[in-house]
């Protein structure tokens, strides 16, 4: 006779009472830990669900049980076997998962939500997950040796692909870069310890760096991202952040003129390739200095998780949330993608300008926007360059003195109108014609 089923409350008993347990028995103190697996603010995802919510493959927990994804749990069993076979040769897969089950209450606290797995089913989460995304990270890998978990196989061709062009390759890479759908990377190093070799972490680097580097629109931006994020992480608690992020909407935009208003004043715009920091605008030469982005069938969904994530790791920093609302009010239509797109500083792989406008102008707004003294100094000699350009003070006296005074003008035209047709009306009945001298 099969045991009853447990309630939901009462496994949920059962975890918490294990946690402690654990955490008393081990002398774990994790509660220093900071948070950073996060969840995408509402406000955000309701915007646009599709740029946050996984759409092929779940990594992470938090849509482990999401039913149209299961699909891809075939192809994560081929990389656990693949593992087993290729890296795990001396031990058995459950070596794996007993090792990561161990580390549970600290896998645990890197999620802000409550994980409702057990200890068991979690660590085979975790065990099965990283092995498909290590087998996906391979891709970025250097290695050609002919043992090397490289060498895709027939099961996995269509998903994986060493070129990088494939379409759901590239569908499964914007799986991975999304905020929710995360796993802890000391547990992806702690995979990779297992398999039999000496480079491990050298190998595990490479490969992380070539997969920034393929996905990093800004190429030389995401370090700095990471370092000012960091140095704020220390100083903020974790709940502080969320609380602050889970922001009424704002509605503030940056007040600057658009890249075609700017160039018709005279302004002219210049790549920059020192990422973010390197935002500036010479008063002098009227010459507007931006950062080279990338954009292609990704971007939309790492920049919309970049900022997302800036929002929960470090609220009082926001560079990279204000950069994505300075080029929102900068470009307003194709003929300013053109402008950029010419200058060198958007290099398009979408299908048109209107794309690109399309992406930047669907950039969210309800994410708080702090002073960034960089950014803010740059618009600030934008503004005043416009202001005092005579086109633009010609603007300014055509709408007041021509435009404010346009309802008298159209008064006055009305009441000449009138008097004309009384007197057409007055020299058809009198005959006009006989007071008038002809020579």
């Amino acid at each position: 006779m099969e045991p009853p089923k447990l309630s939901y409350e009462q496994e949920w008993v059962i975890q918490i009472s294990r946690a402690l347990e654990e955490d008393h028995l081990q002398d774990n103190d994790d509660e220093g830990l900071p948070v950073s697996i996060f969840s995408i603010p509402k406000t955000l995802i309701s915007l646009k669900p599709d740029a946050y919510i996984p759409q092929l493959v779940a990594l992470g927990p938090y849509h482990h049980r999401r039913l149209e994804l299961f699909e891809m749990e075939h192809f994560k069993l081929t990389s656990a076997k693949k593992v087993q076979k290729k890296c795990l040769q001396h031990i058995k897969f459950k070596d794996l998962v007993n090792h990561i089950a161990q580390s549970d209450s600290i896998v645990r606290s890197c999620y802000l939500r409550f994980l409702e797995f057990d200890q068991e089913t979690l660590a085979w989460i975790f065990a099965i997950n990283a092995s498909f995304l290590s087998e996906y990270l391979q891709t970025y890998s250097s290695e050609t040796e002919q043992g090397s978990l490289t060498r895709i196989s027939s099961k996995m061709a269509h998903l994986i692909d060493c070129t990088r062009r494939k379409t759901a390759h590239r569908a499964i890479l914007r799986d991975v870069i999304k905020l929710e759908n995360q796993i802890p990377l000391f547990l992806l190093r702690e995979v990779h310890s297992f398999y039999q070799r000496e480079d491990h972490d050298e190998a595990l680097a490479t490969m992380l760096m070539g997969f920034c580097k393929d996905l990093s629109p800004i190429k030389r931006s995401l370090t700095r991202i990471k370092r000012l994020a960091g140095s704020v992480a220390e100083e903020v608690e974790s709940a502080s952040h969320q609380m602050e992020v889970e922001l009424s909407p704002l509605v503030e935009e940056i007040p600057i003129p658009s890249v075609t208003q700017l160039h018709k004043i005279g302004v002219n715009f210049r790549p920059t390739k020192r990422g973010l920091g390197s935002i500036y605008f010479n008063k002098n030469s009227g010459i507007f200095y931006l950062p080279v982005i990338h954009l292609d069938d990704n971007s939309e969904v790492v920049l919309r998780n970049l900022v997302a994530y800036e929002a929960c790791i470090a609220p009082e920093v926001m560079i990279f949330t204000r950069y994505t609302e300075l080029m929102n009010r900068i470009i307003d239509t194709e003929e300013d993608v053109r402008i950029l797109r010419e200058a060198g500083i958007i290099l398009n792989r979408l299908k048109s300008d209107e794309e690109v406008a399309t992406l930047w102008n669907g950039m969210t707004k309800s994410v708080k926007v702090t002073k960034v003294p960089i950014l803010d100094k740059a618009i600030e000699g934008a503004n005043t360059y416009y202001s005092k350009s005579w086109k633009a003070r010609m603007n300014v006296i055509m709408k007041k003195y021509i435009v404010g005074s346009w309802p008298c003008l159209t008064f006055f035209a009305a009441n000449i109108m009138i008097l004309l047709s009384t007197l057409e009306t007055a020299c058809s009945m009198y005959n006009c014609s006989k007071w008038v001298k002809v020579p």
